[in-house]
């Protein structure tokens, strides 16, 4: 019975759903907005307009925050004309670009979901995902020198995504995140942060790049999988976090102070799983600076850098290489297992590192 309420619920938003349009250059907001002839002037008006699962189709440049409410436009789609790549919202650092209502997709309501849009210079972030509310975006671009999406509790999925900022990228608090495709560089901050409560981040095949990758202050839930990290500081940074877990599934490391960071002062630190990764080029490929952290390490590399693994508290490795790098092992806990293509050189870093044992 739940299944075919399902389907005719289906059916219904198919059959009854509308496209409204919106031009901020020829429309006329006193028009019907029902077609590209008669389109409305702007996003206000189609907003107004529109009902659950409603189409609303943008061209042009608008001057003013797109704003959606609950129980009014769960499913709808916000996306741009079909002769037109882009809709931009210009914040212009007074007004947020992209406001998603509190509880707007709640409950497994469908989500807001927007395409190919280009939001600039929000007021403190372009976009604003309120309590328990959802969406999709997707083919998107966010430039500002603010910060980028946040979310208050809230979920997100992001596809094909261009976000540049000034500061965070994607804050979490207490959120979801699913990201993927997508580029996200910052200027002077990380590219995705977590607040004060745990989150949950899913993120596939995405480039980070600028000041710092992924910050986590009290305890995400991450899972990396085929990520590139081109930053000049931290390209993980895990601080002051109730135990958690992070892992990594062929992503590479390439550049910067840290590959992977995380300091503890008062919890056990996280378990950290690396495999198949690429550490390469990085001053530190792995500090847990206050030997509180576990690290499962299989099947990857470390190369070109000044230190490798330093400061774990139990350490796992198979499969491991570690190649020229001037790394000292002594402050390991536990005996550490790896291959080398420089004989001589593990053999200077084996004798002043105790706990260490040469293998291959």
């Amino acid at each position: 019975m739940g299944k075919i309420a399902t389907i005719l619920l289906l059916i219904s938003t198919m059959a009854f759903s509308a496209t409204w349009w919106v031009h901020s250059a020829n429309g006329d907001d006193t028009w019907p907005g029902t077609s590209p002839d008669s389109a409305f002037a702007t996003l206000g008006a189609a907003t107004a307009s529109m009902t659950y699962g409603d189409t609303c189709r943008a061209c042009g440049t608008f001057n003013e925050s797109l704003v959606t409410q609950r129980d009014k436009h769960e499913g709808c789609l916000f996306t741009a004309w079909p002769d037109s790549s882009r809709w931009t919202i210009d914040g212009d650092t007074v007004r947020v670009c992209l406001t998603i209502g509190d509880y707007c997709g709640l409950h497994g309501e469908a989500p807001v979901r927007v395409r190919e849009m280009v939001a600039m210079d929000g007021l403190n972030q372009c976009v604003l995902l309120g309590i328990g509310s959802s969406a999709i975006l997707t083919a998107c671009s966010l430039s500002t020198d603010d910060g980028g999406i946040f979310l208050n509790r809230a979920h997100i999925i992001m596809d094909s995504c261009d976000v540049h900022v000034g500061k965070w990228g994607l804050y979490l608090a207490a959120s979801i995140a699913f990201v993927s495709n997508s580029i996200l560089e910052s200027d002077s901050d990380y590219c995705i942060s977590g607040g004060s409560d745990p989150s949950i981040l899913e993120s596939r095949r995405n480039g980070y790049l600028g000041y710092g990758g992924i910050y986590d202050y009290n305890g995400i839930v991450v899972s990396l999988n085929e990520d590139s990290f081109r930053v000049s500081q931290k390209a993980i940074c895990a601080y002051r976090c109730s135990p958690q877990n992070f892992r990594m599934v062929k992503c590479k490391f390439i550049g910067g102070q840290y590959g992977l960071w995380s300091s503890y002062s008062d919890y056990k630190a996280s378990d950290f799983i690396v495999m198949n990764c690429i550490f390469d080029s990085i001053d530190a490929a792995i500090d847990m600076v206050t030997e509180r952290g576990d690290l499962r390490i299989a099947n990857s590399v470390i190369s070109r850098c000044n230190r490798g693994i330093v400061n774990v508290d139990l350490i796992t490795a198979e499969g491991l290489v570690i190649y020229d790098c001037d790394t000292d092992t002594s402050g390991l806990l536990s005996p550490i297992s790896y291959y080398t293509f420089d004989p001589l050189l593990d053999s200077a870093k084996v004798a002043r590192a105790d706990s260490a044992k040469l293998v291959g």
